[in-house]
């Protein structure tokens, strides 16, 4: 098992978690990386978010060796996180939009829009199914996922809170 961490210039380090040994360090970005996560399988680590790089980079959990990237997002990446089965990856950035990833292919899968400013954070509900997102303004939108993918995007959020700084969650119900 091992851990990463975000550390300053852009370097992302794996560490193993039995005796805190350094697996491997890389440079994903020339600024601090915002986001960094394993894939489902443990196989893949991303990375994202230097402020002026809007790619998601893959690398090999085992080696560090560059795996490729996802590119869609026109600002840089928020926030990353996988659906509950890992098929898909879900992202959200800095040009007020969240892109859907099918994660066995790489390949985009859909961009939900509605957010005015920056989406700073999302949450998704453990049955897969219903996306939180929370906007630089304070807003929170809810989003079914379920939806068919020619409507990802272009369906209204269905309700809007205004909320003050802080992150979005679900209950594990």
């Amino acid at each position: 098992a091992a851990f990463a961490a975000a550390l300053p210039y852009g370097r992302v380090q794996v560490l193993e978690t039995k005796d805190g040994s350094e697996r491997f360090t890389v440079t994903a970005t020339e600024e601090q990386s915002l986001c960094v996560m394993f894939s489902p399988d443990s196989s893949t680590l991303l990375t994202a978010g230097g402020f002026s790089d809007p790619v998601i980079h893959l690398w090999d959990a085992r080696s560090g060796e560059a795996r490729g990237s996802l590119e869609g997002h026109s600002a840089y990446v928020t926030d990353l996180l996988f659906t509950p089965d890992g098929s898909r990856l879900i992202s959200s950035g800095a040009d007020q939009t969240i892109r859907l990833w099918d994660w066995s292919t790489r390949k985009p899968a859909g961009v939900l829009r509605g957010h005015l400013d920056e989406v700073d954070g999302i949450a998704l509900a453990p049955d897969g199914r219903n996306l939180a997102s929370r906007c630089k303004d304070g807003s929170i939108y809810l989003w079914d996922l379920n939806k068919p993918s020619g409507h990802l995007g272009y369906q209204p959020p269905p309700s809007r809170l205004r909320l003050g700084s802080g992150t979005v969650q679900f209950t594990p119900d």
